[in-house]
């Protein structure tokens, strides 16, 4: 398979025809007048055209940079070339997908422990060429909305400083320049302090104003989210605390627009996750800072959703939550039934009813998950583990069948991460071990997989003829 995706045309043209407009200003004012009446006054007014024009001229510059090349898709790797330039990413590689960030147009991050590989949302006939990517790397969407465990504190990242620092040095600089030229008496040719500071001053502070409002005061700058409260901390030192009991509700919410500079099959939608409280004002936290925080808003919504999952469900009511639990139970027997008579299918359906109806039964999930196992639907499973694991992040089976999903779905460290959370809480899970050999084998760890398969054989010594029809643990047992 070789399917080549062009950058989007409707938006590349913005950037030479911005910088054609520019130099068409100057060639029509800027060179005439500098040519025929080279006055101190008119060369003055001159340079303060082309430092006002110099940021639009960054800009179309940055267009049409930003949206020259293509992507292509292969059996094995992911290709963006531009410029001559080639960057390469194989689908095993891929440890975390993330589905925007804060560019115009926005970004598909992909992250590998070696690179990061980044391109513009705006490719030609981009959902043919998501579903590519959707057959070829199943989780890719799974992957964005399904966290593992989030931390207990979210903050802005460090990239959001760097750009953000980029931005302040940009606007000081037009400030600084445009400020020598209203500044700068020509006849003299000294500065006049007055003229100099009175423009430079109202430069930085509609640059302060403007960075203010890019910081957006409104949004908080960190959440400390635990299971007894959520506290946000903003802008100006203020700090707002909620009690998980006054939780009622958390939802994502969309909002959907247009803008002139869209594909027609690219919408712009932004999410927010809003958590309303019982007789206090909500939490709103908007999909620009979401990002900002490094996660999307559906990873952070999903995260809580589940966190609180309890007292959610407690909002409802003793009585609500007696007839829920009553009905639970039904549902939990007919999915035991069906569970004895290999309908995987129907006994799935039942169990996530019971879960749904009732929060606290959520430990059922391991058994949805390898239900879902059994169906060979690993992307499913891995979902039911994570289940599991948000509510008891100690339970090592959960952990060792994840990280088989993670295997077969080819995310090999996320999958090494998971058994080794295994083996730290239960040494004795035997499979954990081998399944850990197996994936560091992939890893090309050589050392680590020795290590785990001799542990493994320790605790079932049996298992060393299923290990001689591995090819990647093969070598690493005595000669029979």
């Amino acid at each position: 398979m070789r399917q080549v995706f062009p950058f989007s045309d409707t938006i590349r043209p913005y950037g030479p025809i911005l910088l054609g407009l520019v130099l068409l200003l100057h060639a029509i004012l800027v060179i005439p007048v500098a040519l025929l009446a080279p006055t101190e006054k008119n060369l003055s007014l001159i340079w303060l055209m082309i430092v006002i024009c110099l940021p639009f001229d960054l800009i179309g510059l940055y267009i049409t940079v930003r949206h020259m090349g293509q992507v292509i898709l292969t059996d094995e790797a992911i290709i963006l070339q531009r410029w001559g330039r080639e960057q390469r990413l194989l689908y095993n590689e891929i440890t975390d997908i993330q589905p925007r960030d804060r560019h115009i147009p926005p970004n598909l991050v992909f992250h590998a422990p070696s690179r990061t590989l980044r391109f513009s949302r705006m490719l030609e006939n981009f959902p043919q060429f998501y579903a590519t990517l959707e057959q070829q790397i199943p989780t890719i969407i799974n992957t964005m909305l399904v966290p593992g465990t989030l931390p207990g504190k979210l903050q802005v990242t460090r990239s959001f400083w760097s750009s953000r620092a980029a931005l302040l040095v940009i606007l000081l600089a037009v400030a600084g320049l445009i400020s020598l030229a209203l500044g700068y008496d020509t006849a003299q040719q000294t500065l006049r302090p007055t003229a100099f500071l009175l423009t430079l001053l109202i430069g930085v502070g509609l640059t302060i104003a403007a960075l203010i409002g890019e910081l957006d005061p409104s949004q908080p700058w960190h959440l400390l989210i635990s299971s007894q409260s959520i506290e946000a901390f903003y802008l100006l030192g203020q700090k707002k605390q909620w009690p998980t009991e006054a939780i009622e509700q958390i939802q994502l919410r969309e909002e959907k627009s247009t803008t002139s500079l869209d594909t027609a099959h690219i919408p712009i939608v932004k999410r927010s996750v809003v958590i309303e409280f019982k007789e206090q004002p909500p939490l709103i936290l908007a999909e620009k800072r979401a990002n900002d925080f490094g996660y999307a808003p559906e990873q952070i919504y999903t995260y809580l959703h589940r966190l609180y999952a309890q007292y959610l469900s407690s909002s409802r009511g003793e009585r609500t939550m007696d007839a829920n639990q009553s009905q639970a139970n039904s549902l939990i027997q007919q999915a035991q039934e069906w569970q004895k008579q290999s309908n995987y299918a129907k006994a799935i359906e039942a169990y996530e009813q019971a879960i749904a109806l009732f929060p606290p039964y959520a430990s059922f999930n391991l058994i949805v998950g390898d239900l879902y196992f059994r169906l060979q639907n690993y992307t499913a499973a891995s979902q039911a583990y994570w289940a599991v694991l948000e509510t008891i992040p100690e339970h090592a089976q959960a952990w060792s069948s994840l990280g088989q999903c993670l295997l077969l779905l080819k995310q090999v460290s996320k999958a090494v991460e998971a058994f080794d959370h295994a083996v730290e809480i239960d040494d004795q899970l035997v499979e954990a071990w081998y399944y850990g050999a197996l994936a560091y084998g992939y890893l090309g760890q050589i050392q680590e997989t020795k290590e785990r398969l001799q542990r493994a054989l320790q605790l079932r010594p049996d298992w060393e003829a299923v290990a001689r029809q591995e090819p990647l643990l093969k070598a690493h047992l005595p000669s029979s």
